[in-house]
């Protein structure tokens, strides 16, 4: 949680883009490092999925709408034309795996870590999606302080 307090920092500082896509791969590090050691546990391990789930989408919308801000009129135009195709396929995606796990679950398989593989499934659909951001943000050169 301390890391999306910190991006949320160097967005409200006003740094360029290009400048918190690069801080944001630390928080991501973090996020993972942290989700390994509280699977290491072994206690509450679809906790830990759950939380890391969250973490991730919170990083995600935040990098989003940052990167939305630093962006020129048609760069908007393109980037939201590409995160609504991204939604329907985290729609889709989610339904499948939301489907995948009540049928599971009715035939009283998995349980628990079931929860948490599918957590952990959804999570990585978000961070494939996050890395396409910032990724995004290298290509075309983003900074802030020249829209």
């Amino acid at each position: 949680m301390n890391s999306i307090k910190l991006l949320l920092v160097f967005c409200l500082l006003g740094l360029s883009v290009k400048e918190t896509a690069a801080q944001s791969i630390k928080p991501l590090e973090e996020i993972n490092t942290k989700y390994q050691s509280c699977l290491d546990t072994g206690v509450d391990m679809s906790g830990c999925s759950k939380r890391y789930f969250q973490q991730i989408d919170s990083l995600l919308h935040v990098t989003y709408r940052y990167l939305k801000s630093g962006l020129g009129a048609t760069e908007k135009e393109t980037l939201k034309k590409e995160q609504l195709a991204w939604l329907e396929e985290r729609k889709n995606f989610f339904r499948q795996e939301n489907a995948i796990l009540q049928k599971k679950s009715e035939a009283g398989e998995g349980g628990l870590d079931l929860a948490m593989i599918s957590y952990d499934s959804k999570a990585d659909f978000l961070k494939k999606r996050l890395l396409v951001l910032l990724n995004w943000t290298k290509e075309h050169h983003l900074n802030k302080d020249h829209k």
